[in-house]
């Protein structure tokens, strides 16, 4: 099976992305960097590989006291899985 990139290799060029449009992005590298902890914890190395579930439990890992905390490391994971959709490293989901 072909996978797509490494998520490590995606955040890179996610934050090479932002960076190039301005952004400091320091804040979200760190939280995009424990996503790439986190996945390599689980064994999972390719961004095709993140799934739901995964997601889910490693948003639940972070534990916030603020929503509008949990909701920009939310917007962070978003942004990233939507830039890889739109640079054709992972196919969007059609089930909503």
């Amino acid at each position: 099976m072909s996978h797509s990139e490494s998520i490590e290799l995606a955040v890179d060029r996610f934050l090479v992305h932002k960076r190039a449009l301005g952004r400091k992005y320091l804040s979200e590298q760190a939280e995009l960097r424990l996503l790439v902890a986190f996945a390599n914890q689980h064994d999972v190395i390719w961004l095709d590989e993140l799934t739901p579930g995964l997601l889910d439990d490693f948003l639940g890992s972070r534990q916030r006291s603020r929503p509008r905390s949990f909701n920009h490391l939310l917007g962070v994971i978003a942004g990233l899985l939507d830039w890889a959709v739109t640079q054709q490293l992972l196919v969007p989901s059609l089930s909503m």
